[in-house]
């Protein structure tokens, strides 16, 4: 059923709460990240098709569907391109290893394969598996670079392990067990917390301004509900204007 625009403010807030979240979503979603050369072509076509498809949702049945259309194409989207290029890094990877080691098979001696090999698992965190290949390298040749491969490996196992960790302000190595550097005296940052967390990636910004304009536009036609349908909409955009401009001078 269409929206009749002869009807209150209400349904005119309601509009107006939608224009908002749609208006951000097509921002994050769609032109910035267009604009950043994240999305191509395609998918900024297909997005901006989604995003005219709920802006018309929501002026012609006030739906609140239209909210989660954007984001479910843009995730679907993603989720896609992501695949995509997992499935070919894994398949590019694989292939590398087994030419690896198809060329171990035909050199068995030569021990800078052995150290590709170990350079391939280590770089994917394995470090059992590159110390093993390290070591058999070392066996064929005792360069010292190849002895400081096996060094560097064991000590990342050991961080990985939690037997020790670095400091970040001195890099002395500590026993894993302490929480308080034996050098310097700075404390091991077990996990950040939330606020730290929340400054570092500005989402304060986005948890203050976006609700804060919320409960604005929700006051004002408080005070003024008896207006009609098309000039408590005329209101709301109005306020979203000004909104997003505060929203993204800060």
């Amino acid at each position: 059923m269409l929206i009749n625009w002869g009807a209150g403010f209400y349904l005119g807030l309601k509009i107006g709460f939608l224009f908002i979240v749609i208006a951000i979503e097509v921002y994050f979603l769609l032109l910035d990240k267009f604009i950043e050369k994240e999305l191509n072509l395609i998918e900024g076509i297909v997005l901006s098709l989604l995003g005219f498809l709920a802006f018309l949702l929501a002026i012609l049945r006030a739906s609140f569907f239209s909210i989660f259309i954007l984001p479910s194409g843009y995730l679907i989207l993603t989720g896609v391109e992501r695949l995509r290029e997992e499935k070919i890094d894994r398949d590019t990877e694989d292939e590398k290893l087994r030419k690896i080691k198809y060329s171990i098979l035909k050199n068995p001696d030569n021990p800078e394969l052995y150290v590709e090999l170990g350079d391939w698992y280590f770089k994917r965190e394995d470090y059992q598996q590159s110390i093993e290949y390290y070591k058999k390298a070392y066996s064929i040749s005792e360069a010292p670079w190849i002895k400081q491969k096996i060094k560097i490996a064991e000590k990342e196992d050991k961080i990985k392990k939690g037997v020790i960790w670095i400091c970040p302000e001195c890099s002395f190595e500590n026993p894993g067990e302490i929480n308080e550097c034996k050098h310097c005296g700075h404390k091991k940052e077990l996990h950040k917390t939330i606020i730290e967390d929340i400054r570092d990636k500005e989402v304060i910004k986005y948890a203050i301004l976006l609700p804060s304009l919320i409960i604005a536009i929700g006051i004002i036609f408080l005070l003024i509900k008896s207006l009609p349908l098309a000039l408590s909409f005329i209101f709301v955009i109005g306020i979203i204007v000004i909104g997003l401009m505060k929203f993204f001078k800060w």
